[in-house]
């Protein structure tokens, strides 16, 4: 696992670097350091972030199918600002 994929992996599972260590049994300071990539990611710390993955997948994915839906509805609540402002808009000036 490179740090880079460790780092994306820890985004994906919405851990901060404190939590993760919590969770996994080591220090924030270490997750910084594989994270920068000056300590190697040991093979059992990254078996287990698999796992914490693999595990997570279906909150995951649930996760990621309610920010798609938030974010339509963000979109359509623009149009429907937008189109609210056009109406006012014109009965002021009528």
């Amino acid at each position: 696992m490179t740090p880079e994929q460790f780092t994306a992996a820890r985004h994906t599972l919405a851990e901060t670097q404190v939590s993760l260590g919590r969770l996994i049994g080591i220090t924030d300071r270490h997750i910084r350091r594989y994270e920068a990539g000056t300590q190697k990611i040991p093979q059992p710390i990254a078996v287990l972030m698999k796992m914490l993955l693999e595990r997570n997948a279906s909150k995951i994915k649930r996760h990621e199918r309610y920010q798609k839906k938030k974010a339509s509805e963000d979109v359509w609540r623009g149009v429907e600002r937008r189109r609210k402002e056009r109406i006012q808009k014109r009965l002021l000036t009528d």
